[in-house]
């Protein structure tokens, strides 16, 4: 899977919102339980993915409070 692009961040006093590329299809909540085809391990795990989104979510993160 292509990764999301970030096109930028707005700041308003201690509030940031990420401007993110528009994907269409689920949001992250309800794909958390999904389930790989066949399996009983889960698409969105730790092993799979989960590694990845938490380093992406906490670069975002970083980037709004270096600019606080």
């Amino acid at each position: 899977p292509l990764p999301v692009a970030l096109y930028g961040v707005a700041l308003s006093g201690a509030r940031g919102l990420l401007i993110m590329e528009y994907c269409a299809g689920r949001d992250l909540a309800s794909c958390l339980p999904l389930r790989a085809s066949g399996s009983d391990e889960r698409l969105f795990s730790w092993r799979r993915r989960g590694r990845r989104v938490a380093l992406e979510l906490a670069k975002a993160l970083n980037f709004l409070h270096a600019r606080s």
